[in-house]
């Protein structure tokens, strides 16, 4: 289907925003959906500065330039990142970039979208603030594109405000000598005359823009030859609008700068459509549906370019294939709004209607008059020159009559009005009216001789030679950069070849060297290897010895411990009983650090969490407290060697033997808390802390006399420690020292230790 003013004017928008989000310095694509929640999250962990700008300006780009906007809650959204960035960058102090400048455009892109009477003024007040910042500055440049990016903003709403800003941003360009600005400024002038119908001024400045400037290499000149084609499509003039496309795509070809290529290859789908190369105009407009469905763009655009593709599959008698693609892309992109569904009743319309369903063809054209019926423009009246259409073809001349006079008014393309002069012709013609039949017959006469005649044919056909003979002399001359690049590999394979042999040669006089030199360290080798096997046997035996040795001391210790157990049972005495239980956990703690060491495969470490977790479960065994007794244990990875792991043992074991008898005696309850933590400076903290009664009052730590107390002491200054005692809320234990050695462990049975001494 052929595209609308109002189509055009859609696309520019979308064109006009990205151009406008360009011209700042600030660089920032629209992200995919699926990156939102990750540039969330890098906004609620990051500190303000020019890195959080950026992605808060991205944040907002995406929910006003997605596709995915139905609501102003979208907007609000956009808003709401923008107005942020801007507060961010007045803290930072940060004007140009992603700063306050480019912060107060975007909101005021934002206000425009909304299109009420207070986001306008609000809008206005935000642009005008950076004019004010320009002119303050004394930057006129600076100031031309703050009246350029205000003349953006203005689309759709003040065509006249729109040009009176770029004819001020104009001036200061020509003045500056900013030629590629002024340039791409008159484009912007061109594109608001065709928004506003005025064809004539419009396609005056794009000539005038090719005359001056057309053998430059200013990349607008693609887009400068693309509006043209579009202009002279919708009058009628096929040759011009066919010669100017190929020109527009020659010269993006040459420029490399594809962004645009999807707009250029829909231009000639259409001028092929219309000239009834049907097969070429399905070729384009896949180009074009492959590009659009990879950007960030209006759905609305993809719908319509399967729509062009449909009708070309109709025309060529293939409707089933053109009802299952548009089935395919709408379940692939569920329509989200009652434009978008109105496209889809109109596609399917048209298949359903050559299937020879007129019943169902009936039901979607009615639906997509249903679905556009809010809108008073050609959009609109294209669904009703469809149902008019039909109407006809089924001999229901009355229902044709209303909808296609409707569409006449509207219609700004010549080929429809050419199409509907005719219908009307027909309609009028059944009714009997000869003389109004015979009028619109003859209006539809001048408009096909406008559009086709013997010398636009002929220019038409040229043109297509043209682009066809300069293809194939690209690919002429790919063939011959091919050729050339295979002599130039085959003289380089010639050439590797010849080195290759003379390689060989040396190679040969080198291997003989080598194979003695190898004969030689075979024998220095067989003696190497077999002083190593001796050592690895060596270190073997001394391992097993060594975890032989733990074994037997905890073993020992066992025995000692077994007849402390005995000894007890004989003992009347409370004190002296306590005694001997008292030492006999001592030893516990300590054969615990050799049956560690014997299990472990390393020989010289304590792996302070697994000792730590098993200690506690004996003493909550031995004093049977049960679950009454709640142990809070927050233990760093650290490991230690059997110098400092014994003493800090025996520590561990005194202090919370003391915590479980003396902080909840008698069957009370509480919590125990272990802490042991190691900082980069390799200062270990242990900490035994209970909520409990706490020590009487006036009670001096320094003159006690227990032994347990003294032991903790003494303990501590052989780790080459310090040991602190608090009796605030409870008894907390503190003893600080340093490990000799950083460790850093793979796995728990792979060791690599870095010395690092303090």
């Amino acid at each position: 289907m052929k595209l609308t003013k109002l189509f055009l004017i859609i696309i520019l928008t979308f064109s006009i925003r990205s151009v406008s989000w360009c011209q700042t310095t600030c660089e920032c694509n629209t992200p995919a959906a699926s990156d939102i929640g990750n540039l969330r999250n890098q906004i609620s962990k990051s500190k303000p500065d020019t890195a959080q700008l950026r992605i808060l300006h991205t944040l907002g780009n995406y929910y006003l330039n997605s596709n995915h906007i139905e609501h102003n809650a979208d907007l609000d959204s956009a808003l709401f990142f923008f107005q942020k960035a801007l507060f961010f960058s007045e803290q930072l102090h940060v004007n140009t970039g992603c700063g306050r400048i480019t912060s107060l455009t975007m909101i005021g892109e934002t206000y425009f979208a909304e299109n009420s009477e207070v986001s306008i003024e609000k809008g206005k007040e935000s642009f005008n603030e950076i004019l004010k910042y320009y002119q303050a500055n004394g930057d006129k440049q600076g100031e031309a594109g703050a009246l350029s990016d205000f003349g953006l903003a203005l689309r759709d709403l003040n065509a006249p405000q729109q040009l009176i800003y770029f004819k001020m941003a104009l001036e200061i360009y020509h003045k500056f000598n900013n030629t590629e600005k002024e340039v791409i400024t008159r484009y912007y002038i061109a594109q608001v005359y065709h928004s506003e119908s005025q064809d004539s001024l419009a396609e005056n400045e794009l000539l005038r823009l090719i005359d001056q400037y057309g053998s430059t290499n200013f990349k607008v000149l693609d887009r400068v030859y693309w509006l043209l084609a579009r202009i002279n499509r919708y009058r009628g003039n096929l040759n011009k609008s066919l010669a100017y496309s190929l020109k527009s795509i020659e010269l993006m070809q040459k420029t490399k700068d594809e962004l645009r290529a999807e707009k250029f290859y829909g231009e000639l789908g259409e001028i092929y459509q219309e000239l009834g190369e049907t097969e070429k105009s399905i070729e384009w407009y896949r180009q074009t549906l492959i590009l659009r469905e990879k950007m960030q763009i209006p759905r609305e655009f993809i719908f319509r370019t399967e729509g062009f593709i449909v009708k070309g599959l109709i025309k060529l008698k293939r409707p089933k294939e053109a009802l299952n693609e548009i089935s395919a892309l709408e379940k692939r992109y569920p329509p989200a709004d009652n434009f978008i569904k109105g496209i889809v009743a109109q596609i399917k319309a048209y298949c359903y209607e050559a299937l020879g369903e007129n019943h169902m063809a009936e039901k979607y054209y009615l639906e997509t008059v249903r679905q556009f019926s809010n809108r008073d423009d050609e959009i609109g009246e294209i669904g009703r020159y469809d149902l008019g259409k039909f109407y006809v073809k089924q001999k229901e001349y009355g229902k044709a009559d209303d909808y296609l006079r409707g569409a006449l008014i509207r219609s700004a393309i010549v080929s429809r009005k050419r199409d509907i002069y005719l219908l009307l012709s027909q309609i009028d013609s059944a009714k009997g009216n000869n003389i109004a039949a015979l009028n619109e017959y003859k209006h539809f006469k001048a408009l096909s001789d406008s559009i086709f005649n013997d010398t636009k044919s002929k220019q038409i056909a040229e043109l297509q030679i043209k682009y066809e003979t300069n293809q194939k002399e690209q690919d002429i001359s790919l063939l011959k950069k091919d050729n050339l690049l295979q002599q130039e590999k085959v003289a380089k394979a010639n050439n590797a070849r010849n080195l290759t042999y003379a390689g060989i040669v040396v190679l040969v006089l080198f291997s003989g060297l080598l194979f003695y030199g190898y004969r030689i360290k075979q024998r220095n080798n067989v003696e190497i290897n077999e002083k190593n096997r001796s050592l690895n046997q060596l270190i073997t035996e001394k391992e097993w010895l060594l975890k032989e040795i733990h074994h037997r001391v905890k073993n020992n210790l066992q025995i000692v411990m077994g007849l402390l157990q005995r000894q007890s049972s004989y003992i009347n005495n409370d004190e002296a009983l306590a005694a001997i239980q008292n030492s006999e956990s001592r030893m516990h703690s300590i054969a615990l650090i050799h049956q560690k060491l014997y299990l472990s495969e390393n020989l010289d470490l304590i792996s302070m969490p697994g000792y730590i977790n098993e200690l506690i479960d004996y003493l909550k065994d031995s004093a049977d407290v049960g679950t009454r007794i709640h142990f809070n244990k927050e233990i760093d990875d650290v490991y230690l060697d059997v110098a400092q792991a014994v003493p800090l043992g025996l520590i561990l074991n005194e202090a919370i033997t003391n915590a479980i008898k003396y902080a909840y005696p008698n069957g009370e309850s509480g919590i125990i808390h272990v802490f042991l933590h190691q900082d980069s400076t390799l200062l270990n903290t242990l900490v035994i802390a209970d909520l409990g009664p706490g020590l009487p009052s006036g009670f001096n730590a320094e003159r006690i006399d227990s032994m347990g107390m003294n032991l903790m002491k003494g303990l501590s200054k052989q780790l080459g420690g310090i040991f602190q005692l608090e009796i605030e809320n409870g008894v907390k234990i503190k003893i600080e020292f340093k490990t000799e050695k950083y460790i850093s462990f793979i796995t728990d049975s792979d060791i690599i230790e870095k010395s690092r001494y303090v």
